[in-house]
C-alpha cells in the first residue's frame, strides 16, 4: 500500500488511498476482515496506542471461543494474561469468561477490507503469585515499632555489605 498526496495538497496530511491497493488485491472476491486492537492495561495508556492485526476471514458470528483462539494463536494472549473485549453498547470492557458465560457473540458479517469490523482488547496481567512477591517487615507505627524496623533495615544492611 503506497500512501498517495490530495491535488490540493497539504504537506502536513498523508492520505492512504484504500482505492490504490494493488489490483490483484482488488479483484479477489471480499474476504470477511477484523481490525484487532490490543493494548496493555497500565497507567496513562489508552486504546488509542494500541497494537493491531488483521484477522483475515473469521466466522460470520464470532462466539467467545473462537475469539480466545485467535488470540492465542497470533500471541495475543498467553499463560497470565486476562483479555477483556470492548462492548461498545455499554461503553465498557468485559473479561473473556464472563463473555462466554453470557453467550456474547460478536457479528462480523458485513465486514470487507475497505470497512473492517473492529475488536478492541484490553490485556491485564493475572494476579501476581504470592511466593515472587518481596517479604516485608510489618511493625507498628509508634516510636518503638518504627526503632525495631530501623534497626533490622540497619541489620539487613550490614549483612548484606560484609558478604
Amino acid at each position: 500500500l503506497k500512501p498517495s498526496r490530495r491535488k490540493e495538497r497539504d504537506s502536513r496530511l498523508e492520505v492512504l488511498d484504500i482505492m490504490a491497493l494493488p489490483p490483484q488485491l482488488m479483484t479477489q472476491p471480499e474476504q470477511r476482515t477484523v481490525l484487532v486492537r490490543y493494548f496493555l492495561d497500565r497507567p496513562g495508556v489508552t486504546i488509542d496506542m494500541a497494537s493491531s492485526v488483521f484477522w483475515k476471514n473469521p466466522p460470520e458470528t464470532c462466539r467467545i471461543p473462537e475469539i480466545r483462539r485467535y488470540l492465542g494463536e497470533v500471541g495475543i494472549i498467553d499463560d497470565g494474561i486476562t483479555a477483556q473485549l470492548r462492548l461498545e453498547e455499554f461503553q465498557c470492557y468485559m473479561g473473556l469468561e464472563a463473555l462466554e458465560s453470557s453467550g456474547k457473540t460478536f457479528s462480523f458479517k458485513d465486514s470487507s477490507l475497505r470497512q473492517p469490523g473492529r475488536l478492541d482488547v484490553r490485556l491485564t496481567t493475572a494476579g501476581v503469585d504470592e511466593s515472587d512477591k518481596p517479604s516485608a517487615s510489618c511493625c507498628t507505627m509508634a516510636p518503638v515499632g518504627l526503632f525495631a524496623l530501623s534497626m533490622t533495615v540497619g541489620l539487613e544492611a550490614a549483612v548484606t555489605l560484609s558478604k
